[in-house]
């Protein structure tokens, strides 16, 4: 059971719960990988100090457009802190700007397109401690200095 946490870096004051991640959220857990959820606004970044004490196996942060300066910020700090615990990031920005993402945020891999079963493919190999990532279907990871774009998953139906 690999230990996931997720993290959503609200920037605006939304009154709904992000779907996508919890839905990432909800699919890990079915799959006996343990999760934690983190609802992030700016004033909430001394969360994060308790996070680095409970270390997780893996960091997911969806991204938006409008949530780039907030993410990089936790980005930013989770690499400070907790250097050795891959981060993931996923959501629209990534995907839609993939490579050039991968380039400039720092960041160990990026999921495109729709994230459970990728995610949970991710954590189960790094729970395996398998470090090919060929397989996982979705997926832009690097292989020494070469970015690797794995082939698309299809669609859920």
């Amino acid at each position: 059971m690999a230990k996931a946490c997720l993290i959503y870096p609200r920037d605006i004051n939304l009154n709904f719960f992000p779907l996508g991640i919890g839905y990432i959220a909800s699919y890990l857990a079915k799959n006996n990988h343990k999760v934690i959820l983190l609802d992030l606004t700016k004033t909430d970044l001394h969360i994060l100090q308790k996070l680095a004490n409970n270390k997780p196996d893996i960091i997911g942060i969806s991204i938006t457009t409008t949530q780039l300066q907030l993410a990089k910020t936790i980005i930013d700090y989770l690499k400070r802190t907790i250097p050795d615990v891959p981060i993931v990031a996923g959501g629209i920005h990534p995907s839609y700007f993939k490579n050039r993402f991968m380039h400039d945020y720092n960041v160990d891999y990026i999921i495109y397109g729709e994230g459970e079963i990728t995610m949970k493919e991710l954590c189960d190999s790094i729970e395996s401690g398998s470090k090919d990532l060929s397989r996982i279907k979705g997926l832009i990871y690097r292989n020494d200095a070469k970015i690797i774009t794995s082939q698309p998953r299809p669609l859920i139906s």
